[in-house]
């Protein structure tokens, strides 16, 4: 189990108990981002399961995120390509937020973005995307020269901003971005996505 260290972040050593929870190893006296990172892998199954129930929880209550199986989520696991958040005082896992697609001109865009219900409103989302780009940086080639695009529904929009994202135009993205809309049955009228398109403007603090 991989764990992803940095100095704004409380640094725990955490394994698996058998379940999906964490338990702590050692835990630094200082105050710092009540999140750690952790690096999923495809041995991870339980915990591809609850991140498909957060997104079936959000598709449920009327959300326009697509569901994902726990089949994907494992998935995005084996690739190396998804963070999860692990709370550090409850050994709870807090959120997930993944590379979930690479197109054809090089470009990745930015997916399954939940956060658990007991850990909403407390920077998640943020801390989340501030290490999925680290680990871009990390196993990703040639990853500062990519497009980073993201479809940002009502939910996720203003992190979006937050964390160096701009809205873009439709024909600033590759054509196959726009493919899961032709069956999608959020779809507007005109054919078009309900998701608003944004890419990522760097940011030096991101990468602090």
């Amino acid at each position: 189990m991989s764990i992803v260290r940095t100095e704004t972040m409380l640094e725990v050593s955490a394994f698996r108990d058998g379940g999906s929870n964490f338990r702590t190893a050692a835990v630094p006296e200082r105050k710092l981002n009540p999140y750690v990172a952790y690096i999923p892998t495809g041995e991870d199954q339980n915990l591809a399961m609850e991140v498909s129930s957060w997104i079936q929880g959000e598709v449920d209550n009327g959300g326009t995120m697509l569901p994902k199986t726990p089949g994907d989520i494992l998935g995005l696991f084996k690739d190396s390509r998804s963070v999860v958040l692990i709370d550090v005082k409850t050994l709870k896992p807090a959120g997930h937020m993944a590379f979930t697609e690479e197109y054809p001109d090089g470009s990745l865009e930015v997916g399954a973005v939940v956060v658990n219900k007991e850990f909403r409103g407390n920077g998640a989302a943020d801390e989340m995307m501030s290490q999925l780009l680290k680990l871009g940086e990390k196993t990703i080639p040639d990853f500062s020269k990519r497009k980073i695009l993201a479809l940002a529904n009502e939910a996720s929009y203003k992190m979006f901003l937050r964390t160096g994202y701009r809205d873009a135009e439709r024909e600033e993205l590759h054509e196959d971005v726009w493919k899961l809309c032709e069956n999608c049955p959020r779809k507007s009228e005109n054919g078009l996505c309900c998701d608003v398109p944004v890419t990522l403007v760097k940011q030096p603090s991101l990468y602090e």
